[in-house]
């Protein structure tokens, strides 16, 4: 057999067994992924729920802010007289005014996953949501009003 002959012949390949250490090394690698996606669900979502969203309610200039957790009615005195709110369900709505045209009882929920904004301007009520993270957190979380595409 010539040189060139030689270099051409591809070797034979051994058969590789796992040992103990290649199957100890792939063991201990499985179980840190599946403890950090295991830690990631459990902190992540007990850290997502201490967030929990506001109404910011203003009235006249004077700023009110509820809980969207717990449910209640809100009876509030605007500029032309009395006006309903309802929190239920994690939104907040406006279910009675004074007001001519009745606008902010039709414009409907005010919540995480409805609309952030409801107002009655004859009776100068403006409620707003706020979500409870800081400018930070909401920053990193890609959760910035100015970033999204209206």
């Amino acid at each position: 057999m010539t040189d060139m002959q030689q270099s051409l012949d591809v070797p034979s390949r051994k058969k590789r067994r796992l040992t103990f250490c290649d199957l100890l090394i792939t063991l201990v690698f499985a179980g840190v992924i599946a403890l950090s996606l295991w830690l990631a669900g459990v902190f992540g979502s007990s850290f997502r729920g201490t967030r929990e969203s506001r109404a910011l309610i203003s009235v006249n200039g004077t700023e009110y802010v509820y809980s969207l957790s717990e449910d209640r009615t809100i009876e509030l005195t605007g500029a032309e007289g009395p006006a309903v709110l309802v929190i239920e369900d994690g939104t907040i709505r406006f279910t009675d005014s004074t007001c001519r045209d009745l606008t902010c009882v039709h414009m409907g929920k005010v919540g995480p996953e409805a609309a952030h904004f409801a107002a009655c301007l004859p009776n100068n009520i403006i409620v707003t949501l706020e979500d409870g993270l800081t400018d930070a957190e909401r920053s990193l979380t890609g959760e910035d009003d100015d970033a999204l595409d209206w």
